[in-house]
């Protein structure tokens, strides 16, 4: 996804976004669900996830908080809300593991306060 980097490619806060993409993944669980992640921080976007009829659809909007444009490309791209749910339970499920055995004292710490919000 881009813009997923509020400084560049580079500057992505992954805490934040395993946060925003379990609430992602709950939404897309159920046709009507809805999850828009709009911070606004440093002009970002707003990144909607929605799924109705069956797909998820993403888009890539304009927020309401920074009033930063969307990306016309990035406008109800359709995808598979299975295949996203399972792919974030790998990466989630991966970084976790990483995280742990780069730093299995601090990282289990950092983990722990997430545990809720990420879906533990």
């Amino acid at each position: 996804m881009p813009y997923m980097g509020y400084w560049g490619p580079d500057d992505v806060c992954f805490g934040q976004w395993l946060e925003e993409l379990a609430h992602a993944a709950a939404a897309l669980d159920h046709d009507g669900g809805h999850h828009v992640f709009d911070e606004g921080e440093q002009g970002q976007p707003a990144f909607v996830f929605e799924r109705f009829n069956g797909l998820g659809y993403f888009t890539i909007g304009l927020s309401d908080i920074s009033g930063a444009g969307g990306d016309p490309a990035w406008e109800k791209v359709a995808f598979s809300p299975a295949e996203f749910i399972s792919a974030f339970a790998q990466l989630r499920s991966d970084f976790m593991a990483e995280i742990l055995r780069q730093a299995p004292m601090h990282g289990a710490q950092w983990l722990a306060k997430r545990r809720l919000s990420l879906g533990v």
